[in-house]
């Protein structure tokens, strides 16, 4: 017995010795070419960013991840607790998860946060890419999968969201996986159908039905319906793509649309011969697509819900409309960036496979999928969105990748052995100089050769970068009590509130922080008038000007964040402030230090000298007005006008209905807490609503109404009321018919409360429901 088991263990580590070294030997290439990949990936990284002088604006996601690293070096629980937290939010920090390990292996800081990135994402992409095209050119497999990853790390702006620090190539992944899983179910093309004549056997009814041909049927197709969990995996790979980067939900739709198209196809090619079976497809094909529609939504519901829901009733296309640009202009933004020749080359890939035979049926519609879907993600970003930023481009991506890798295929089958290599040397090292182009500057980009190559984006270096230095450091210098500071600016490449605000981080560390940057609209359709944030503004910081884009990206960093000068009037607006010498800029008085900043643009420093006067308010809303007739996309008609920061605030119980809430404060001085109404109605005005209180031992709150025209002067006003808690309360004021075409504005004013001889500012409370209408509303 001891020999025979001693044989028996023996044998077994000899089929195990032999199946392992089978194995390892059969991919020990594919390790080696996945090792050189991984380490270019992790090398141009790593030089493209060491080549940055610049203070990043990407890096609050850089910094998230930090914070998340630091919480799990304390507790895991509390970090998970963060990332939970998150998920209410546009940007979660689901993303900083799998970068986490190598911010505590490698230190924390940005160079070992973009490895993180290019392996973590970047280079996962690459083999999506890989596996896309070895699931539609299975001749030489493998050798077409490297040739696709190359492919895709070979394409310039695959790179960018990487170094820009966001992790847009994660949601890449994601909709490639949801693609690749779609590819593998049309590998299992035969319907699962119990009804098909192939299953009604010749014996009589009484034998069709029996256990035995239940246990056929079932044996049978078990491996079919487990076969069928790919279906809620697109779904959930979707999910997951929204959930990383919210833009994603479009590349989601294309998905779901090229599937749609080609279902449609099948349909009707089946339909021709049966309809009976064309029936069944439809019903077939209808619940796939219900089901992944179903379990990404389903996903995104129980994971996220406070952000699906948000996502679902915002409009994105309104809320985003300052970022569209002409479709022309679009439509040669995203040629220059990927290049003339590479697009044609893309093209060309999916034209030379049309009357070829090497590609069978299953193959002829996974190229379908990939074309459908690269068409809709071109409509969806060319001509509805419109939007221009560098990494909205990965949606295409696998479109371009896929059409190269078919085109390369096309040459290894249909040319002999010297044209074959002559060819694809070209073409390889035609991407090779492209990504060496797109990573730098060479060349003239109004020279037509250039074209043909990816547009330029080179590492940003800043030629103001210590004199950036030098005014963030007298900013800190000054402002020690971290007094709120304006920023005028809204390019990041220029001068804007995040240039101060990641430059003060990445100088002086997250903790040592001091400077309070106030958060300013930047584009008109997604924000409001900057009055508030102008009569709490200690600081002003200055432009000579404000660095417009003029149209044409070639002559503009294309990494920026450029908008049409039409689309940042609530920036400009501030600028014209101080430029024009409106009345409000008497309350500040000009410092004698100055700065230079790169685009001839000198930088001055204004400081407050007293408070803005409720007067002097009204001219510049008014003024405002005149400069932005037209409400910002999320300007409510209610604008808090305190001097105190962040000691009140205004949001939207319904479209009439507002809540007018004001904070408790531990100061001993007098206060008031005003807010300003837009346009209130003509003829007598009726203003109701009622009132609560944060907490219980406070009795009670006096207010009342006044009515300005445009020029300050007052038109009428109410008594002061006191009113108790949850108490409803309604005021009337009359608006003179005769002046009904001049604007007039609204302004109520909550009036300090004393209780034995003692100002009770404790008392934080709510206006609830404050309605404005006309008296015979």
């Amino acid at each position: 017995m001891p020999k025979s088991r001693s044989l028996n263990t023996s044998s077994f580590i000899n089929i195990f010795t032999s199946l392992f070294t089978s194995i390892f030997t059969k991919n020990v290439l594919n390790l080696w070419l996945g090792f050189l990949l991984a380490s270019a990936t992790v090398l141009i990284t790593l030089t493209y960013t060491n080549l940055e002088h610049n203070f990043h604006w990407w890096i609050d996601w850089y910094n998230r991840t930090l914070e998340i690293a630091t919480a799990w070096e304390n507790s895991p629980l509390a970090a998970w607790q963060i990332v939970q937290d998150s998920l209410v939010g546009d940007r979660n920090q689901l993303y900083t998860i799998p970068l986490v390990p190598f911010l505590l292996i490698f230190g924390k800081s940005r160079l070992a946060y973009q490895i993180g990135l290019s392996l973590v994402y970047l280079f996962p992409f690459s083999l999506v890419m890989g596996c896309l095209a070895a699931q539609i050119v299975t001749r030489q497999k493998r050798r077409f999968f490297w040739m696709a990853a190359l492919i895709t790390l070979l394409t310039p702006v695959t790179w960018m969201a990487t170094f820009l620090g966001i992790p847009d190539t994660g949601g890449a992944v994601f909709i490639g996986l949801a693609t690749l899983l779609y590819f593998q179910e049309i590998n299992r093309s035969i319907p699962l159908n119990f009804l098909e004549p192939s299953l009604e056997f010749s014996l009589d009814k009484s034998l069709r039905f029996s256990l035995n041909n239940y246990k056929q049927i079932f044996f049978k197709y078990l491996p079919k319906l487990l076969g069928y969990w790919r279906i809620p995996m697109i779904g959930v790979s979707i999910a997951a793509a929204v959930m990383l980067r919210r833009h994603f939900a479009y590349g989601g739709v294309a998905l779901l649309g090229a599937i749609g198209l080609q279902q449609i196809i099948d349909i009707a090619l089946v339909s021709r011969k049966s309809w009976q079976r064309g029936i069944r497809n439809v019903i077939s094909k209808g619940f796939q697509s219900y089901t992944i529609i179903f379990t990404c939504l389903f996903t995104l519901e129980n994971t996220a819900p406070v952000f699906t829901n948000q996502a679902l009733d915002t409009n994105y296309n309104n809320l985003y409309s300052s970022w569209s640009l002409p479709i022309l202009t679009i439509t040669r933004h995203y040629i220059e960036l990927l290049g003339i020749v590479p697009w044609l080359l893309a093209i060309s890939g999916f034209i030379s496979i049309y009357g070829n035979s090497y590609l069978n049926h299953q193959q002829q519609k996974k190229v379908n999928i990939v074309i459908f879907s690269g068409v809709i993600s071109l409509g969806i970003w060319l001509v509805k969105l419109r939007y221009g930023n560098i990494f909205y481009l990965l949606h295409v991506i696998p479109f371009v990748v896929v059409g190269m890798t078919l085109l390369l295929a096309n040459i290894e089958y249909q040319f002999n052995q010297k044209w074959r290599s002559f060819l694809v040397s070209i073409i390889l090292s035609f991407l090779a100089a492209n990504l060496v182009m797109g990573f730098t500057d060479i060349g003239d980009s109004k020279q037509h050769l250039r074209s043909g190559f990816a547009l330029g984006v080179p590492p940003i270096v800043r030629d103001d970068y210590d004199e950036v230095v030098r005014l963030i450091g007298y900013l800190r210098s000054i402002a020690t009590k971290q007094e709120p500071i304006y920023v005028v600016g809204y390019q990041r490449l220029h001068l804007s509130p995040s240039l101060i605000n990641s430059g003060e981080k990445f100088l002086y560390g997250r903790d040592q922080q001091i400077l309070n940057v106030l958060s300013l609209p930047q584009a008109d359709s997604q924000d409001y008038y900057p009055l508030e944030q102008l009569i709490q503004a200690e600081y002003v910081v200055m432009p000579s000007n404000l660095g417009e884009y003029l149209g044409d990206f070639a002559n503009f960093p294309a990494n920026g964040e450029w908008l049409p000068p039409t689309e940042y009037d609530v920036v400009k607006v501030a600028f014209y402030a101080f430029v024009q010498n409106w009345l409000i800029t008497q309350d500040f008085k000009e410092l004698p230090t100055k700065f230079q900043l790169q685009g001839d643009t000198n930088v001055k420093i204004y400081q407050r000298i007293r408070p803005t006067s409720l007067k002097n308010i009204i001219k510049t809303v008014a003024a405002i007005q005149g400069e932005i007739p037209e409400l910002p996309g999320s300007q409510l008609p209610w604008i808090s006008i305190s001097d105190w920061l962040y000691s009140t605030t205004v949001f939207a119980d319904s479209k009439a209905n507002h809540t007018l809430a004001v904070f408790p404060t531990d100061t001993s001085k007098p206060w008031t807490r005003s807010f300003l109404y837009l346009s209130p109605p003509k003829g007598t005005v009726k203003i109701t609503g009622n009132v609560n209180f944060y907490y219980p031992f406070c009795q009670s709150v006096t207010f009342r109404f006044r009515l300005f025209n445009q020029q300050g002067e007052l038109m009428g006003a109410t008594n002061s009321q006191e009113f108790t808690k949850a108490t409803s309360w309604q005021f009337s004021l009359f608006r003179d018919l005769a002046d009904s075409n001049e604007k007039t504005y609204l302004v109520l004013e909550t009036l300090p409360r004393y209780k034995d001889k003692q100002l009770v500012n404790s008392c934080g409370f709510w206006l609830n429901n404050v309605k404005v209408s006309s008296r015979n509303d």
